[in-house]
């Protein structure tokens, strides 16, 4: 070995240190998103068969001075609406606005048969998390960012479908 290469591979990980650390934390913030991801999943399936095979109804206008039952998913909505809100997500990467949680009788995509309850959970990128907040401050990500909005929904057949 030549002297003058002595100090190489002290330096050549000096160089390279940088990258892998970024390429570490890449990876550990993917593998936060996917599980809110699948928290979220899981949260909006249970949800969606809660909602199927509830007998709740409600009795509401039909607008020639009768009334109608409809199907009521309130208790549903407040339950999970409670989880969601008391820390059912476990990273900050993504935020709950309370009372946003959405379940109503809905076709399928392409369909108009009304035989399926959609449960749709949206959440806010949080700003104020250390990798996201620097991101935002540097330019790489906007306001209008795709990343922003993080919506989850499940359709699950509806049991009754009297909606």
């Amino acid at each position: 070995m030549l002297k003058f290469q002595k100090g190489q591979d002290i330096v050549e990980f000096a160089l390279m240190l940088p990258f892998f650390t970024l390429i570490f934390v890449g990876i550990v913030y993917v593998s936060f998103l996917y599980s809110d991801y699948m928290t979220l999943c899981n949260l909006a399936r249970s949800a969606a068969r809660d909602a199927v095979v509830s007998e709740d109804m409600i009795e509401v206008p039909d607008g020639s001075g009768g009334t109608t039952p409809k199907r009521d998913f309130s208790k549903i909505k407040a339950s999970y609406d409670k989880i969601l809100t008391d820390g059912g997500i476990r990273t900050s990467l993504y935020l709950y606005t309370p009372g946003s949680i959405e379940i109503e009788p809905a076709p399928l995509p392409g369909s108009t048969d009304i035989t399926t309850v959609n449960v749709d959970i949206p959440m806010i990128l949080n700003r104020n998390a250390s990798l996201i907040g620097a991101l935002f401050k540097v330019g790489v990500l906007t306001a209008d960012s795709a990343v922003n909005e993080y919506h989850v929904s499940y359709y699950m057949h509806d049991e009754h479908p009297t909606s």
